[in-house]
């Protein structure tokens, strides 16, 4: 249920299988762990025992944290598992005891800081229903302490499970498109740029060790690499109806991930669909035409960020841009349009030094006059927005299908509704 809900929400910002490297699946095994750190076979004789998990117990809360948060590529995964043998000491602890008598709260399998922790609890208070964490238990725990907070994210699906969280929530993007390259430089801006720490020799010795298994891929039975498929064909029916006849898996029928498009530069990729057609698929925009329908025009202006969404608030959070996203967009060319033809100021702040007046005909002056008398007037609420030099706007197109961002200016009765819906 939960890495449904997960995968649903972010599929979030892993891309198409012709965009990132070859996928490899998720299904890391104890053999996998131990190729890469011996130690984590056995928990004899360490420390703290009860904090000790082998890499029998590790590979799978591992496995199910690459599906959850769709960590897809070798070099992604690759890099969370380097960096939980290394903060974990092959997995010996999960709270940071060093140096004595360690710092409070501090811990999981990637040595968290405790407001990270405090963030991953909320996280999963909220995303996933069935996780044994409400919000009242956080809140709780963050009253009692750091310690507290550390003890709810401390079983073995999530202390396994936060280095994932970690990538797809507090990255960049670009963060794990390097790491998806498996390149030093990747892995060198992931611990520098994102995880905030410095690439020590030894950091880098075994993030070597866990690329070296590239040319054999996590669990490398050939029967593990199957697509995933939509199609209802293959399906036992319940009622014991007859099997449809059989057929080949269909392109269109492939359980492909989301676009994800975020706010950047732009950055669209082709997709071959039946037929020799193409989507186009936006992995980055940063504008689009937007039309101001009271007015009967459409002008192309910047995306500055998502302000709201009907679906969930994580994508408002990572800024991703989809249909019906609400979103804020550059008033300025808006504005020129409606000076330039109505002659009047709009949303110029009264402190603001006015600029020098164009001489004009008496012709065009009268022409404005009528136009500004007769349809001139905004909303106030719309002014207020343009004062501000920001208008709210809804995403009309698919990015994901088209490669565009286009949308309507918000006015009336459903700028209102938005608005509150923004203010809650």
């Amino acid at each position: 249920m939960f890495a449904l809900k997960t995968l649903a929400i972010f599929g979030l910002s892993t891309i198409v299988q012709a965009i990132r490297p070859p996928q490899y699946n998720t299904a890391i095994t104890a053999a996998d762990l131990i190729r890469i750190a011996p130690d984590t076979e056995s928990c004899t004789g360490t420390t703290y025992a009860d904090e000790c998990r082998t890499a029998s117990a590790a590979a799978p809360a591992i496995a199910i944290s690459f599906t959850n948060f769709a960590i897809s590529s070798f070099g992604a995964q690759a890099a969370l598992v380097a960096i939980m043998l290394f903060e974990s000491g092959d997995f010996k602890y999960n709270k940071n005891h060093f140096p004595a008598p360690g710092r409070p709260g501090q811990g999981t399998r990637n040595m968290q800081s405790a407001g990270f922790n405090g963030k991953y609890a909320e996280y999963l208070s909220i995303i996933c229903t069935n996780c044994g964490i409400t919000p009242a238990d956080v809140e709780k725990a963050k009253g009692e302490g750091p310690a507290a907070v550390l003890e709810l994210v401390s079983s073995d699906q999530w202390s396994f499970g936060s280095a994932a969280w970690f990538l797809r929530t507090q990255c960049d993007a670009a963060i794990e498109d390097g790491l998806a390259a498996g390149t030093e430089a990747g892995f060198k801006s992931y611990i520098e740029d994102c995880v905030g720490t410095t690439l020590t020799d030894d950091r880098i010795a075994g993030w070597q060790k866990v690329m070296a298994l590239k040319q054999c891929q996590f669990n490398s039975s050939p029967t593990a690499i199957m697509g995933i498929s939509r199609d209802s064909r293959h399906k036992r029916s319940a009622s014991g109806a007859k099997r449809a006849y059989y057929r080949k898996k269909r392109a269109f029928e492939k359980g492909r991930q989301p676009a994800n498009t975020r706010i950047g530069a732009k950055r669209v990729h082709l997709v071959r669909t039946r037929g020799g057609n193409r989507k186009f698929r936006a992995l980055r925009l940063d504008s689009g035409n937007f039309s101001w329908g009271s007015e009967g025009i459409a002008r192309k202006v910047r995306v500055i960020a998502v302000a709201f969404h009907p679906s969930n608030n994580e994508l408002v959070r990572t800024n991703t841009l989809t249909k019906s996203a609400v979103v804020q967009v550059d008033a300025a060319p808006f504005r020129q349009w409606y000076e330039a033809h109505y002659g009047a100021a709009l949303g110029r702040r009264r402190q603001q030094k006015a600029e020098e007046e164009v001489k004009k005909s008496k012709s065009v002056e009268s022409k404005q006059k009528e136009r500004h008398t007769a349809q001139g007037k905004v909303e106030s609420a719309l002014e207020r927005q343009f004062e501000a030099g920001r208008l709210y706007a809804v995403v009309a197109s698919r990015p994901g299908q088209s490669g565009r961002v286009d949308g309507y200016i918000l006015e009336g009765e459903e700028l209102a509704f938005y608005q509150r819906a923004i203010r809650k």
